[in-house]
């Protein structure tokens, strides 16, 4: 959901690539609410904060600040490149790291219309 300049979405993905090691996983689930800075013509800058779950991990709870770069194909469809820092909490440990992604936003306007 947009209200200029403010934006808020559920974020689905993986925290690395790398082969997990037991039972933890790396998938995840985050609300992330977004800032804009900055846009012209089809580009835009922005901050991001999420929160959210690591799905069967030891440190399951996640938090993030980014910084975000987009492009916009059209109303609907968009490319980002971000860069931020993750930090894990769990019941026995937490620990913090930089990040540097990409994704593609995907709008559903008319499934939040609203009259």
């Amino acid at each position: 959901r947009t209200w200029e300049p403010v934006s808020v979405g559920l974020a689905l993905g993986k925290t690395t690539f790398a082969k997990q090691k037991g039972q933890d996983t790396a998938f995840y689930a985050e609300v992330r609410g977004t800032y804009t800075l900055f846009t012209k013509n089809d580009f835009s800058a922005g901050v991001s904060l999420g929160v959210g779950h690591i799905f069967n991990a030891k440190q399951n709870f996640l938090t993030e600040f980014s910084y975000n770069i987009g492009y916009s194909f059209n109303q609907n469809i968009s490319v980002n490149v971000f860069q931020g820092f993750y930090h894990f909490d769990g019941k026995l440990a937490s620990n913090k790291y930089a990040f540097m992604g990409a994704g593609i936003t995907i709008s559903f306007p008319h499934l939040l219309k609203v009259n």
